[in-house]
């Protein structure tokens, strides 16, 4: 306590004036804390703040004078720069998606065989299948007939025949061809071959072609005959009508000669060649197999061609039965 004793003349203090000075001078020292304590914090505070997080990881102390970041924008500036990313893998994305996709129509996938009726224009190379189509299905029985007539015993014209189609086979495999077509187009020459072997006679190689030839005879008519007719029902299923195609009156009354039409071709091959195979004139038979094989299947496919069209384009051709 002081000792100090008042002066009388002097007016007494005033008590609330006395703790406001007391105040002003012990002021600065938690001022100088607040402050050391928000110099210390604000970086934690300002790492709200992308210009703040960048100084954080850099050690730059950001500026308080300027105003603080868009989050918003820099979000939208990172999405522009990522875009051009993006948008090259959907490019190739789409390049490599876009060739599978339109395999999936008719118009794509036509082409060979029985497809090539649904073309806008028929192409006789790509309805016999190709050169590798036509060198396959002519050059094994080519073989056999040459070598039959050159020397007419049974086993080198069955052996070449069947060398040739072992080639054609491996070459397709070499190829990367699929390997059902090889494994199919050497089927029916080893039928062949056996059925001849075992028997002892040369004709009996081509005997396989006959009876395919009077399965298919059998089978147009069967369809003739339960009112589904083979034509209408290749038709409807490569155009995606299979479901009610039936109700169709143009593609059903087409369909039926269409179906006569491929029936009377297996008729007129079995009319020419069994007479050959019962007299065992293996080289006439040949040779008559190989020129109502293909040549004539083509001219057969163009005339189902000609004839569906009204009902695979209905714009070409109107019907007037």
């Amino acid at each position: 306590m002081s000792s100090k004793v008042p002066d009388p003349d002097q007016p007494p203090s005033d008590p609330l004036r006395a703790t406001t000075d007391l105040e002003q001078k012990a002021s600065p020292v938690p001022e100088a804390k607040a402050t050391g304590a928000t110099d210390k914090a604000a970086p934690a505070d300002d790492l709200d703040t992308p210009d703040a997080a960048a100084g954080a990881v850099s050690g730059k102390v950001p500026d308080p004078d300027q105003p603080p970041a868009d989050p918003l924008r820099a979000t939208t500036d990172l999405e522009q720069k990522a875009a051009p990313a993006a948008e090259a893998t959907d490019a190739g994305t789409t390049e490599k998606v876009a060739p599978s996709h339109d395999l999936q129509t008719p118009a794509a996938s036509a082409g060979t065989g029985w497809k090539a009726v649904l073309g806008e224009e028929f192409d006789w190379m790509e309805a016999m299948g190709g050169r590798r189509g036509i060198v396959e299905s002519v050059a094994p029985g080519l073989a056999f007939v040459v070598i039959y007539v050159i020397h007419p015993a049974l086993w080198p014209a069955v052996l070449g025949s069947l060398g040739v189609a072992v080639v054609l086979a491996v070459v397709r495999l070499i190829q990367r061809g699929t390997l059902m077509g090889a494994i199919s187009g050497l089927g029916g020459i080893l039928i062949g071959a056996i059925w001849a072997g075992t028997t002892g006679r040369a004709e009996n190689y081509l005997v396989w072609g006959l009876w395919v030839n009077a399965g298919w005879l059998a089978g147009s008519l069967l369809s003739i005959a339960i009112r589904f007719p083979f034509a209408a029902v290749v038709v409807a299923f490569f155009t995606d009508h299979l479901k009610g195609f039936r109700q169709n009156k143009l593609l059903m009354r087409r369909g039926y000669w269409v179906t006569w039409l491929l029936a009377g071709l297996f008729a007129a091959r079995l009319a020419a060649q069994l007479p050959l195979y019962f007299n065992a004139e293996v080289a006439w038979l040949g040779t008559v197999k190989l020129a109502m094989g293909l040549p004539l299947f083509a001219l057969v496919l163009w005339a189902a061609w000609w004839w569906m069209r009204p009902v695979v384009k209905p714009s070409a051709d109107s019907d007037s039965d």
